[in-house]
C-alpha cells in the first residue's frame, strides 16, 4: 500500500504545466588560487562549467549566478558579492554556494583565495547576512569535510568532496559537474536533480575512477543536512537526509500566465506541493499511520488540482 501511494505521488507530481513558483534561486561560485597552470585549467574548467551548468542546464537566471576568480576571490570581492546577493535573495529561496580550488583544515575550514583567506566562521555569517530559505553548499576541496564543522545548520545542506584529514587533490567534483549536465544526476526521472541524487552520481563516479586506476581511495565525500551528523552515499535511499532528498538543485522560478482563473490554480498546486514537502520533513515526528493518513489526503488533494488545472487549459 505505501509503495503504490508513493508510486502514485511521484506519477502526479511529474509537471503537466510550468509550475508556479513563489521562490528563486541564486548561486555564488569561488574558484581559489590553483597555484599552477595545471591546477588553474582544471578550476577554470570547473568553475565555468558550473556556472554554465546552472543557467542552461538548471534554470538559473544569468544574473543570479556569480563566478569569483583570479583576483576576484579577495575577501573584499566576496563580501561585495554577499552584499550582492542580499538585494535579490528572498526569505524563500535557495542560496548555492560552490569552493572550488585547495582547501585546509586545523580548527576551520579555509579556502586558499587571493590575500587572507576567510573561515569557515566568516561564510556561515556572510549566508546568514542573506537570509535564504535553503542552503546547499559544496565543497569540492582536499580537506572539505571541515565544512561541517562551522558551516552546518538549519535549512543548510553540505557536501564535501573529502574527509578533513584528506589532504590529497580530488576528483568528486569532475564526477559531480557530470551530473549536473543534462541533468544526468536525475535518477529518479522527475526531471531534477535533488541534492542527494547529485551527491550519489558523483560518489559512484569517485569510486569508478579509483577502480579503473587501480589507485587506493584516497577522498571519502560526505552529506550533511539540518546539523545532523554527515553520511556517505553508501547509506540507503531511504535513510539519506530528507532534507537532502526534496531540495532540488534546479532553481524554482515563479511562472506567470495569462488566464487568471489557470494562474489561481497553479497557485494552488504548488501550494499543496509545499504542504507535501513540509510533511515529508516532518514524517520523523509524526506516527506512521498518521503521516499515511496525512499524505494520502494531500495526494487525492493534488490529483484533484491536477484534474481542474487540466480542464482549465482546454477551455
Amino acid at each position: 500500500m505505501k509503495q503504490c501511494l508513493y508510486l502514485c505521488l511521484a506519477l502526479l507530481m511529474l509537471p503537466l504545466f510550468p509550475k508556479a513558483g513563489w521562490a528563486d534561486s541564486s548561486a555564488l561560485i569561488i574558484q581559489g588560487v590553483a597555484g599552477s597552470d595545471e591546477l588553474e585549467k582544471k578550476f577554470t574548467k570547473w568553475g565555468t562549467g558550473t556556472r554554465d551548468a546552472f543557467v542552461e542546464d538548471l534554470g538559473f537566471s544569468k544574473d543570479r549566478v556569480i563566478l569569483l576568480s583570479g583576483d576576484g576571490t579577495r575577501k573584499v570581492a566576496i563580501e561585495e558579492a554577499f552584499a550582492q546577493l542580499k538585494k535579490q535573495v528572498k526569505p524563500q529561496d535557495n542560496f548555492v554556494l560552490v569552493l572550488i580550488g585547495h582547501g585546509s583544515f586545523d580548527t576551520d575550514y579555509k579556502l586558499n583565495i587571493m590575500g587572507a583567506d576567510l573561515t569557515g566562521k566568516e561564510y556561515s555569517a556572510l549566508i546568514d547576512s542573506i537570509n535564504p530559505g535553503r542552503t546547499i553548499i559544496i565543497s569540492s576541496t582536499a580537506s572539505s569535510g571541515g565544512i561541517f564543522e562551522t558551516l552546518s545548520g538549519k535549512n543548510r545542506v553540505l557536501m564535501a568532496a573529502s574527509r578533513s584529514g584528506e589532504k590529497e587533490d580530488t576528483v568528486f567534483y569532475e564526477h559531480f559537474l557530470m551530473g549536473l549536465k543534462g541533468v544526468a544526476a536525475d535518477a529518479d526521472k522527475d526531471t531534477k536533480v535533488s541534492v542527494w541524487e547529485a551527491f550519489r552520481y558523483a560518489t559512484a563516479g569517485v569510486e569508478r575512477f579509483y577502480k579503473e586506476a587501480t589507485r587506493l581511495l584516497t577522498e571519502h565525500a560526505g552529506l550533511s543536512a539540518a546539523g545532523a551528523p554527515q553520511v556517505a552515499s553508501s547509506v540507503a535511499d531511504q535513510d539519506a537526509p530528507v532534507l537532502a532528498r526534496v531540495t532540488s538543485l534546479n532553481a524554482d522560478r515563479a511562472v506567470t500566465v495569462a488566464d487568471p482563473k489557470l494562474q489561481a490554480l497553479l497557485n494552488e498546486r504548488k501550494a499543496i506541493d509545499q504542504k507535501i514537502e513540509t510533511l515529508r520533513l516532518d514524517k520523523n515526528l509524526l506516527p506512521e499511520a498518521e503521516y499515511e493518513k496525512r499524505l494520502e489526503e494531500l495526494v487525492l488533494e493534488l490529483a484533484r488540482k491536477n484534474q481542474q488545472i487540466q480542464e482549465q487549459q482546454k477551455k
